[in-house]
């Protein structure tokens, strides 16, 4: 987390206001049409939204960083804050009364956050099966121990090659997560066999599996919408924003691997 936010801070600068000034000229935008229930909820306060987003990444970074405390590491309720799936129930138990009061009683209230959450939580659990079942395919084929054999043979950079790896599954299946879960894992051998960071393996492989959105993604048509671009201006602002996170990340990302 700690390389993941020395890297972040340069590249988002560098790829969001400074790559702006270039992409964005002519853009016209339209207005986007969104769906309203009509429940009436009046909107949250704004710190207690913000508490509920940060409030997982909170818990999770609090139990992996204090396990790093001599004399601390495997106490119970830090191994417990760092577990994804406590720390998301946990936020989603205390999310739905903090943000709804008493409406949250109302059927007309529960059938709307349950018709909301499980349409976006369905793609996300099809995306996850998707990439779990090409990564082992990928692995019982044997690629795994190929492309061990190619850095060993070629003197390919490891991080060059993870991130080509979701480079390539990124840009054929559309998929960030797709690309993510499949390139880790078919990368365990590469990094056995190479001694490389594992920590900056993670990283060039996400930083590749952000490379290029395009029409095969659905977060392409999602920011298309919501912001009411066209198609060619999504590919000129979007895209390229996707692009350049990519490349600079991996900059970043070799620059960092002759320091640490």
């Amino acid at each position: 987390m700690l390389y993941g936010i020395a890297i972040a801070i340069p590249t988002a600068i560098i790829s969001g206001p400074l790559l702006a000034k270039f992409t964005t000229r002519g853009v016209r935008l339209e207005a986007p049409v969104l769906h309203d229930p009509g429940l009436g909820i009046a909107p949250p306060p704004r710190l207690w939204s913000l508490l509920i987003v940060l409030l997982p990444v909170l818990m999770i970074a609090t139990g992996e960083l204090g396990q790093m405390i001599p004399g601390m590491k495997g106490t119970a309720w830090l191994v417990a804050a760092s577990n994804p799936v406590v720390a998301l129930l946990l936020t989603n138990l205390i999310a739905l009364p903090l943000l709804f009061g008493r409406r949250l009683r109302e059927a007309a209230i529960q059938n709307a956050v349950w018709h909301e959450t499980m349409g976006a939580a369905g793609a996300i659990l099809l995306a996850i099966g998707a990439g779990g079942a090409l990564k082992q395919v990928l692995v019982t084929a044997g690629l795994s121990d190929l492309l061990a054999r190619t850095v060993l043979m070629y003197s390919i950079s490891p991080l060059l090659l993870g991130w080509l790896v979701a480079v390539g599954i990124r840009l054929a299946a559309g998929s960030a997560t797709v690309a993510t879960i499949t390139a880790v894992g078919i990368m365990p051998g590469v990094v056995a066999s190479s001694g490389v960071s594992p920590e900056l393996v993670v990283l060039a492989i996400g930083a590749g599996s952000v490379f290029f959105s395009h029409v095969n993604d659905p977060g392409f048509w999602l920011v298309k919408s919501y912001v009411g671009t066209s198609t060619a201006d999504t590919f000129r602002t979007w895209s390229m924003l996707e692009t350049s996170i990519s490349i600079v990340g991996l900059a970043f990302v070799l620059a960092l691997s002759h320091v640490v």
